[in-house]
């Protein structure tokens, strides 16, 4: 039966490893992080994601891309509880369950970086604090001739991080080479600069990125039904790829008649 196991790993396992790549990246108790920040939950020393892995068998080499995730969305949580939350002035909540859904839904929303909450937020911060590598002499953004010909054939006027740091962030200084390295950056497809370009090419010039994000964080803690539904379905396609896996594993058992040969069937129909 373990050859049989093998066998069924590499026809079932891709689905499950995608299904778990897209969870992995989408809600953080998945990964063993705390969902809300009031409840007082911390992180898990085994997730969710690290049991799945386990089931699955997944050597070292196949976990790397599921640990990557994982390390990232526990690293935004963290990021995210340090964030001063009456700051946001958000909405009182009295019920129990309703706060707790609300929490989770902006969680999912940080982490995801949802309508641009994160990226809004955090701006202007980031791009002090990083200022003095992007101008550095020694930084060079590699960027192939291929995104360098298809951000020129697609680009009509000025490039859009140049558009965003005029329109928004007059106020700082940028020299020439800390332009050129965020603009190769962003044709390299950086997703921090690549979020930073797209936030500001939805919004007015002179618009505040900060009030502008707590507006729609706001927005968010009061339609958390809209997350919630997301992330049902998410986990709803996760939990059933997991169950064809232990179905097919059961079904190969029986048909194989492997109790008769003494293997164990707890093996067949094991969960996460």
């Amino acid at each position: 039966f373990g050859v049989a196991l093998r066998k069924i790993h590499r026809m079932k396992a891709p689905g499950l490893i995608e299904a778990m790549r897209l969870r992995a990246a989408f809600d953080p108790e998945y990964c063993g992080a705390p969902s809300t920040w009031s409840s007082g939950e911390g992180f898990d020393e085994l997730s969710e994601l690290g049991r799945d892995a386990q089931f699955l068998h997944l050597e070292e080499r196949q976990r790397g891309e599921l640990d990557a995730s994982e390390r990232e969305m526990r690293r935004q949580v963290e990021a995210w509880h340090r964030v001063d939350k009456p700051g946001l002035a958000l909405p009182a909540s009295n019920d129990a369950l309703e706060r707790r859904l609300r929490e989770r839904a902006l969680t999912v929303a940080w982490v995801t970086d949802r309508d641009h909450v994160r990226t809004l937020l955090t701006a202007r911060a980031w791009l002090l604090a990083e200022l003095p590598t992007w101008s550095a002499k020694t930084t060079f953004v590699e960027v192939s001739w291929l995104r360098r010909a298809i951000a020129w054939l697609v680009r009509f006027g000025k490039h859009r991080v140049d558009r965003v740091l005029d329109s928004h962030f007059g106020d700082v200084a940028v020299d020439r080479r800390a332009r050129r390295n965020l603009r190769r950056a962003c044709t390299a497809g950086d997703p921090t600069i690549t979020a930073f370009a797209a936030a500001g090419d939805s919004l007015p010039a002179g618009t505040d990125w900060q009030a502008e994000a707590r507006a729609r964080m706001q927005r968010i803690w009061l339609n958390q039904h809209e997350v919630t539904r997301d992330l049902c379905a998410v986990r709803a396609v996760q939990s059933l790829t997991v169950l064809d896996v232990r179905n097919y594993r059961e079904l190969v058992f029986q048909l194989g008649d492997y109790a008769s040969d003494g293997e164990d069937a707890a093996v067949a129909q094991a969960l996460p």
